[in-house]
Order: C-alpha cells, then structure tokens, then sequence
C-alpha cells in the first residue's frame, strides 16, 4: 500500500486499511500520519493479557479521529493491582480496562461456584478505584464465546463456560450505570460473531487473546469511545433526499412510487432513516439539503405512510436548485452553528467532491453504490460517537424548534429587542459541581460544553472528565429557561479565588445563549461574590483561536482591561475593577442560585 499523506487523503487511508487491516498496512499508515495535529491524551491500558500489540493500531486510529494517544500499558496480568494502586502522576486522561474471561473462568468443575465472587471482586475494585480518582475508565465486555461443547447446538447458551462471561458483562454494565466514569463499550461485531476473533491459541503462546486478524477493530473501538472525551461530537446531519432516504428521484417518478418499503431496495432506504431518526434521539439535529421542487419532496413526507422521518423531524430545509456547500453555509448560519458540527450524507460522488472541496470542516459520507450497505456507512463516521446522552441532548432537536419559535416572535412582534428580552421571561440557575445533590446530573453536560464550545469560550480547554472531576469545587454549571421552554444547561465557568481578584479561569457559553445576556449576567453575579469576599476585581483568562472573538469581544466591551501579557505564554489576562456600583444583574433575568452566594442588585 502506498501511505502518503501527501498523496491520500484521510478517507482514502481509512478506505486503504479497510481493504487491509494488517499490522505492516497500519504501520505504514502510521507513517503517514504522523504528522497529524491534534491534542495528545495520555491513556492508561491496563489488561489481564499482553495489550502492548495494540498500540500501533492505537496510534493510526486515534490520528484517524483527529487527536493523538500516548498509551502507557500496566504489566499484563496484574491489573488488580493497577486498579489498588495510588493514582500516578501526572494522571492520565483515562484508563482502558482489558479483560478476558479466562482469567476468570478457569477450565474447571466449580466454575459456576467461583461466579459470585468474581463479580464481587470485580465490583469491589471498580468501586475502590473510583474512590481514588475521577479519571474515566472505559472497560470493553468480555467476549462470550461458544461453549467448548459437543453439545453447542441449542445448549451453549446454557452451559457454564457461556454464562460465566454473559453474567460477568450484566454485572458491569449495571456497575457503569449506577458509578459516574465507569463505561462499558460492546465488542466490535466480528469479535462478537466470528469464532476466530479471540483466538484461543494465542491466548496460551502469546498470553493475548486477539486474533491479529481483529486488532484492527478491536483498537478502533477503542479509539472510538475514548473520542467521546477526547473531540467535540458532531451536532448537524445534512442529508439529501432523492436516492438517499428514498430510492429514486421524487421529481420523475413522484411521490407514490419512491422506493421506501417493504421491498428492494425502498427497506434499505427506510432502514437508512430509521437510524438517522436514532440520531435524532440522541441530540444530532438533522436537515434537508437536496436539489428538488420543494413541493414535491414535502409530498412524499405528507402521503407516504411508510416514511420513518416525517417534516418535523428536520430543523432546517434547503431543498431548490442551490449550490449544496452555499445551502450547508445558510443552514449554519440559521442555526447559529460553525461548519465544523456538520456531517453531510449524499449519494452523488460529484455532490460529495464540491462540499468536501468548498468546505473541508464538514465531514462528507458518499453513499456506496449498494443501498443494503448505507446504513453502515453513516455508522462509520465518526464524528457522532459518544458514551453519554444528556438530557440535554434529548431535547436538543425541540429545543431548535423553539428557537426558531423565538426568531419568529420578534421578526413578527417588531419590538425593541431590549423589549422582546424581557417579554422572553428569562430565569437563569447558576450552581456549583461540588453540590452532591446535583453534581453527577451536571457533569456529563459541563464535559459535553467543554468539548464543544467554540465561539464563546475563553480559553478553549477541553477539559476531561478526570479533570472536571478534580476541579468540580471550582466549577459551575449555568441552566437557562424561558417561557418557550428549557434551553438545558448551556454555559459553565470556572472560578479561582486570589488574594485581590476572583480569577476566570474558564468560562464558555453555548451559541444558543448568546444574544440573550446570559454573559452579563455571570459576571454580575462574579462581581458580587467578589464584594461579598472583598476582592478589588475580576480577572478572566483568554486564549485567541480560530473561532472565539466573540468571547474577546465580550470582555472588551464589558469594561475588561488587558494587562501586560507574558510573551512566553499565549493566554492573556483581563481585570475587571469592582466598585460598589458595576456591574450589576440585567434587569429582564431572573437568578437562581442554589447553594451560592447572591447578594445582587437588580439594574
């Protein structure tokens, strides 16, 4: 295979390694991408079998998913004590737990007998290292092999050497769901189906139980949940319509004749939308980008009963004769949202080749020929991994709709928007991490925040969850409402007491609160914990980058004066004086402050 960076483009390497997912192919590709940007994340592995093999794959996905792993491996076979020891330093980023079922399960006649105390075990180290660290720790399931057994057919379910995996797997996952940073992750699917994906033989001569034939996958779905705290998620799927959703153009054929379903190939159509519906659920905003008369692509959605996505489901439609990388622009722009949140789905490779070229932050999916495999397609694209689905991400789609609610009040209304901002009923919650009650409903959405934010965020940290956990006594969380309904947590900052200045030392804000003074707000109830503890000011920590003016702009015209930076450093530093008149809370918001001080005056 012929790797070079300069000549292949990144999913011509993945399309490369796919045909040939050998170890000379990745360390070639290795190779290649080597210079790779992307921030480096030191993961700790920790296994019951030698993992050390691994880490050439390790190191092409993750330049893959656009970050950079310096994996450290604890030695095989003491994992127990790993999880017993004092955490190290400087902490990692997050730990991987690898465990194979013969370091449970020894051939013998008391396997079942030994079962119970194997998950107590199991439960009670987890749980201890818990107590000792919040860096997350993923855990991928144990294979559950077939039975070594005459009787496999029909039995193999029921006999012990099965049970013992499936059992151990129940345990954990009703671990992770109950202890904050414990995940566990599925298996890659060849692992699950084939025989050959843990290879036996290799687990007595090589002490690993994976097969070279799936280190490849078995390390991307490594890679893949780690990304989930690693790189901001996707937020935006832009489809098209015709040959895409539905087989055949609606324009020649019309509406009643699309291939939807039942039969070829209309079910892998309806299939493609059901799991772009599953999207949805999880927070991925979808939208209409399709070269069509608006009218008839709005007829196959109001009389065809056999579409799984219906009108509503989209938050934005660009369905005319518009060049599709200028309706992606117009579609970022109504959502108040950079092109870099946005995936794009199409069959054409010409439609494909004008959006990847015109704006290269999007990611682009081209549609294979055959429909059956469209939906593995969109599942490969990485960028809407993730171990958590927040309460905001739920309501994220209706949370769209209602801003779109909001933009219409005032484009019909006509007022002042000093006016239509008091008229919004505006109530902001502002509470700390540190609050047990609370903490562990806010902290998947702080990380989410940090990971993502990018127009509004001082310093651009991209915090971990071993970090945000370290920090939570520091950290708040900032929860906004109005009377069009419950925007979620969309903000969260980071204080720091000095002896004269209350230090920002973070501070982000989600687009969908900008323009609302949200931001004034914050920093009015910033300026009266400063005077409640006597400070003279209140500094902010700001780092530029390609897309946060906004957050510089705010400090600027809020009155925010720079001090003479360190030129060692690329952070700057802003005072802000605190007198017994500024600043004070917007008048139009109502605060709600749990558990933290307030003392403000309204304006």
């Amino acid at each position: 295979m012929k790797v070079n960076q300069s000549v292949l483009s990144i999913p011509e390497i993945r399309a490369e390694l796919q045909d040939s997912p050998k170890l000379m192919t990745y360390l070639k590709a290795g190779r290649a991408l080597k210079n790779i940007g992307g921030t480096l994340r030191r993961v700790r592995i920790v296994s019951s079998f030698t993992a050390r093999g691994l880490e050439p794959y390790l190191r092409v996905e993750a330049a893959l998913s656009n970050w950079a792993i310096e994996p450290a491996f604890y030695e095989y076979g003491l994992w127990q004590q790993a999880l017993l020891d004092d955490p190290v330093d400087p902490a990692p980023d997050a730990y991987v737990l690898l465990l194979h079922a013969e370091e449970f399960s020894p051939v013998s006649r008391s396997m079942l007998s030994t079962l119970e105390a194997t998950k107590t075990g199991i439960v009670s180290l987890l749980r201890s290292f818990r107590t000792r660290t919040d860096t997350p720790i993923i855990i991928p399931a144990l294979p559950e092999q077939r039975a070594i057994s005459a009787l496999g057919f029909g039995l193999g379910g029921r006999l012990p050497s099965a049970r013992f995996a499936h059992e151990v797997n129940a345990c954990l996952r009703d671990l992770a769901a109950s202890v904050p940073g414990i995940y566990v992750v599925e298996l890659p699917p060849a692992v699950e189906i084939y025989p050959d994906g843990m290879d036996q033989a290799a687990l007595y001569t090589t002490m690993s139980p994976i097969s070279s034939k799936h280190a490849a996958q078995f390390s991307e779905m490594i890679v893949r949940a780690l990304s989930g705290f690693f790189r901001p998620r996707k937020k935006v799927l832009v489809t098209d319509l015709d040959n895409t959703i539905w087989g055949g153009v609606v324009g020649e054929a019309g509406a009643a004749c699309v291939a939807i379903g039942p039969e070829w190939p209309g079910q892998a159509h309806k299939l493609l939308q059901r799991a772009m519906l599953d999207l949805s659920e999880t927070g991925i905003l979808l939208a209409i980008n399709s070269k069509n008369n608006e009218a008839d692509a709005r007829e196959v959605f109001e009389t065809r009963s056999d579409m799984v996505l219906q009108w509503g489901d989209f938050v934005a439609r660009r369905i005319n004769w518009t060049d599709k990388a200028d309706n992606i622009l117009s579609i970022a722009k109504e959502l108040s949202l950079g092109i870099d949140s946005f995936v794009f789905i199409d069959d054409s490779p010409v439609e494909c080749a004008r959006v990847r070229e015109a704006l290269p932050a999007v990611d682009v999916i081209q549609l294979p020929e055959n429909p059956a495999h469209y939906v593995q397609a969109l599942l490969d694209c990485r960028g809407f991994d993730t171990l958590t689905v927040s309460a905001e991400d739920r309501n994220r789609v209706e949370s769209y709709k209602a801003e779109g609610k909001r933009r219409e009040a005032l484009e019909n209304v006509g007022m002042e928007l000093s006016d239509f901002l008091a008229s919004l009923e505006l109530s902001i919650c502002i509470q700390t991490l540190s609050d047990q009650d609370a903490a562990q409903s806010l902290f998947d959405r702080v990380h989410q925040l940090f990971q993502k934010t990018n127009q509004f965020h001082l310093t651009l940290d991209r915090l971990t969850p071993g970090k945000i956990g370290a920090r939570r006594a520091n950290l708040y969380a900032v929860s906004l409402t109005d009377k069009f309904g419950d925007y979620g947590v969309i903000g969260a900052f980071e204080v720091v007491h000095g002896q004269q200045s209350l230090m920002l030392s973070n501070f982000l804000l989600s687009c969908r609160a900008l323009g609302r003074r949200v931001e004034e707000t914050i920093i009015g109830f910033l300026a009266e914990k400063a005077r409640h503890y006597e400070l003279d000011s209140v500094s902010a920590v700001f780092r530029k980058g390609p897309r946060n003016q906004p957050a510089l702009t705010f400090l600027q015209d809020f009155g925010f004066e720079e001090r003479n930076g360190d030129p060692g450093t690329d952070k700057k530093t802003f005072d802000l004086a605190i007198s017994a008149e500024t600043p004070c809370y917007p008048k139009h918001v109502k605060i709600n402050t749990p558990g933290c001080v307030n003392t403000a005056k309204k304006e």
